[in-house]
């Protein structure tokens, strides 16, 4: 035999019969991974009825921490709203007013402005509306709060309650020209 040339010997007929068998199970397993790519129908429904308990059990809690920030984020709003008009009436020497609609949830800022009562402009001139969830009272049943020049308030309580009865009070009364909230 010549160089690069191979021996044929004799290879006993069993292990010939392992290697063919080693590469067809070798070749079957290839063939069942390359088919099977994707989830079964049953994995996949599985996988979708897990993510529904999940989200079933996460949007009540969601919606009521979206309900308690949008509370918390609206009473602190009128708030400023409140320090702020009774700080304009002080600077500008004006009366100022927050207009208050209870049943509609409702506030409105305005000024007193050659004798004739006009809304703000800008950033405090909107009407704010309370959230869908916030009911508003207001003692002692005013339509409106005033604040004067010389830094006085009208003595008003108003109070914000939420569906979870949790209360919000923004106090003028008997607090020496300060606004205080509870």
């Amino acid at each position: 035999l010549g160089p690069g040339l191979i021996s044929m010997k004799k290879i006993p007929a069993a292990k010939i019969i392992n290697f063919v068998q080693t590469v067809q199970a070798w070749k079957k397993r290839m063939m069942i991974s390359a088919t099977k790519k994707g989830l079964s129908f049953v994995e996949l429904l599985i996988v979708v009825i897990i993510i529904g308990i999940l989200t079933a059990a996460a949007v009540p809690r969601f919606k009521k921490t979206y309900d308690r920030f949008e509370f918390e984020n609206f009473s602190k709003n009128i708030y400023y709203l409140v320090q702020y008009l009774q700080n304009s009436a002080i600077v500008e020497k004006k009366i100022y007013y927050l207009n208050i609609d209870p049943e509609k949830a409702e506030f409105a800022a305005k000024r007193l402005e050659n004798g004739e009562v006009v809304a703000l402009t800008g950033r405090f001139g909107k009407v704010f509306k309370a959230p869908e969830a916030v009911r508003v009272s207001v003692e002692p049943g005013a339509e409106y709060i005033c604040f004067f020049p010389n830094g006085k308030i009208d003595d008003v309580s108003v109070i914000f309650t939420d569906r979870f009865e949790k209360k919000v009070v923004i106090n003028t009364k008997n607090i020496n020209n300060d606004i205080q909230i509870q």
